[in-house]
């Protein structure tokens, strides 16, 4: 069983072409009788004939997406549906005249409800989608702070062993005397080097 979006659409062709074939050529020439039959006149009823079929088959999806009638038309078929389907199974007929104004409205939104309930799902699939990307990305980095503790807790291992090994041979006293030894050079290296060849000039004399 065709569905009435299909049924619609054969509809359309059929007039379309019933009123194609009621601008014959023929007919069509009578309206030029100054110019003769031939090619020229054959070429501006096709051109008129293509022209014309082409905008009536645009304007027909424009109204068709304006009003939105191919969603209407399947939701038409939906309800048609289960209104056999409940008579099949031998339900009673919904008598709308005995319903209550609110009944009704609430009959027309349920659609949109079940539209809404859809589109909220899909939401909901997407935000666990997205939670499940950003808990991988969390996970590596976590992952990479792990390793850069790690290498740093290595490092200060090893140098806690290299300070007890300087201790253990008398270094690490002489490292941080030449260490102050050479402070002064760094912070303030000319005053500090002209001091210095001050204090060897009084020596040699």
């Amino acid at each position: 069983m065709t569905s009435r979006k299909e049924q619609l659409d054969a509809f359309l062709s059929r007039t379309l072409s019933e009123t194609i074939a009621h601008i014959p050529l023929e007919k069509f020439a009578q309206c030029f009788p100054s110019m003769k039959k031939g090619k020229v006149i054959a070429v501006i009823h096709q051109q008129l004939i293509e022209f014309f079929e082409k905008s009536c088959k645009q304007e027909y999806a424009n109204l068709i997406k304006e009003r939105d009638l191919n969603k209407k038309l399947d939701m038409l078929d939906e309800c048609i549906h289960d209104a056999e389907f409940r008579k099949l199974h031998g339900e009673s007929e919904v008598d709308i005249s005995n319903k209550q104004p609110q009944e009704i409205l609430k009959a027309h939104l349920y659609s949109h409800k079940r539209e809404l309930l859809d589109k909220l799902n899909q939401d909901l699939l997407d935000i666990d989608k997205e939670n499940e990307g950003l808990s991988t990305q969390i996970a590596a980095e976590e992952k990479a702070t792990e390793d850069c503790i790690s290498r740093m807790q290595s490092l200060i291992q090893k140098l806690e062993k290299t300070v007890y090994g300087m201790n253990e041979k008398n270094l690490a006293k002489e490292a941080h005397d030449t260490l102050n030894d050479l402070l002064p050079y760094i912070q303030n290296p000319s005053s500090t080097w002209t001091n210095a060849l001050n204090e060897q000039g009084n020596i040699e004399r």
